[in-house]
């Protein structure tokens, strides 16, 4: 994988962590909706057509619960319910690929050492700038790099990632 793929990675992960969070929690309570909706969605059916305000007009007999009862025989479902359904089906594909962004740098951030993967971390997920992180460099590890060899550390650091993430 090229470093600019995974430096895209790096930048996009935090949020891509929270967005599968999110998903995660929301993609069950849409099912537990998409659930009550199927079983309450034929009982919804009926009730609205046992209102009875007149005397039936023309001369065709209508059994409009016989006509509901083959359709949800034949396998009709609602247009809210398809679209539920829907939006769970959207929000699987979505978690799914953003799971594989997440593994896929979980797995290389734990390749590095501790001095790369505090740079990395610090320059493209929390996006500090050089003169941020050489200080926070300094404080965690009591050690003054200049910002070429804090470049260098970075360098190295998006190649073995490159190559776990291959």
């Amino acid at each position: 994988m090229r470093k600019e793929a995974v430096k895209q990675m790096l930048q996009s992960y935090r949020e891509d962590k929270a967005r599968c969070q999110y998903l995660e929690n929301e993609i069950p309570q849409l099912e537990k909706m998409a659930d009550t909706l199927r079983k309450e969605m034929v009982d919804d059916a009926v009730s609205i057509t046992q209102v009875i305000s007149d005397m039936p007009r023309g001369t065709s007999v209508s059994d409009p619960t016989g006509k509901l009862g083959a359709l949800f025989a034949a396998g009709y479902v609602p247009d809210h319910i398809r679209q539920v359904e829907t939006q769970i089906r959207a929000k699987r594909r979505e978690l799914s690929r953003k799971q594989i962004t997440v593994t896929l740098v979980d797995s290389a951030l734990t390749g590095l050492t501790d001095r790369e993967r505090f740079v990395v971390e610090r320059k493209f997920i929390d996006g500090m700038f050089w003169r941020e992180l050489i200080e926070a460099y300094r404080g965690t590890f009591a050690m003054h790099y200049s910002k070429s060899a804090m470049k260098k550390i970075t360098d190295t650091a998006l190649d073995k990632m490159s190559r776990i993430m291959e």
